[in-house]
């Protein structure tokens, strides 16, 4: 499946509704490209650049297929979800590329997401701070979702998540770094966080909140 029937697909599934192509048949979509075969990197990378820069659904599908290639080459997505994270304006993309892109590739590659955070906090763009703080989903044990989430739940299962159980030293160490952040997009992604944690962890929460020291 090419980046223009990508497009195609994308448009005849949004019809005549005017806030475009639903979630769920975005997904549908990029799963079927996925599945579909064509796009592993490195020798995709020119297609995916084509796909992200054809307009907002289509990116969230390039990222989709940018994830599901995470588990061969986290060095090279992580390279290309950040060029990407410079690229963009919208906030689901910049989710995406947070949640299942970028904290996945960290914990694959052993690197430092709180050091990608500490990064990231001076950052001028908030929808990078934002990726940032969203990046910590992927060290909480909850199912990946989204637009972009069907390629890596095609390749991985429909279940697929990064942990097991709840990182909070990694979690509040990323988070940590946008404590004072007022933008509020920024907001916005703190406070998803926070929720999901609370699920899983709700001490852990209190703690970070409180100012107290985490503990694994």
């Amino acid at each position: 499946m090419t980046p223009h029937e990508i497009g195609e697909r994308l448009a005849a599934a949004a019809g005549a509704n005017s806030e475009g192509t639903p979630d769920e048949a975005i997904a549908a979509i990029a799963a079927e490209a996925w599945t579909a075969g064509g796009w592993n990197l490195p020798d995709a990378e020119d297609a995916l650049w084509a796909l992200f820069e054809a307009g907002r659904e289509d990116s969230l599908v390039a990222v989709g297929l940018l994830s599901a290639n995470m588990p061969d080459k986290p060095d090279e997505v992580i390279d290309l979800a950040r060029r990407w994270l410079n690229e963009t304006d919208d906030l689901a993309v910049a989710d995406a590329l947070g949640w299942i892109v970028i904290g996945p590739c960290c914990l694959a590659l052993g690197a430092d997401l709180v050091g990608f955070a500490i990064d990231a906090r001076a950052h001028p763009r908030a929808v990078f701070r934002r990726a940032a703080v969203m990046s910590a989903m992927a060290l909480l044990p909850i199912p990946i979702a989204g637009p972009a989430a069907g390629p890596l739940r095609a390749r991985a299962g429909e279940d697929v998540q990064f942990v097991e159980s709840a990182v909070p030293t990694i979690v509040s160490g990323v988070i940590d770094q946008f404590k004072q952040d007022r933008d509020p997009v920024v907001r916005e992604a703190l406070q998803r966080v926070l929720t999901v944690w609370r699920r899983f962890d709700p001490q852990g929460v209190n703690a970070w909140l409180n100012g107290r020291p985490m503990a694994d």
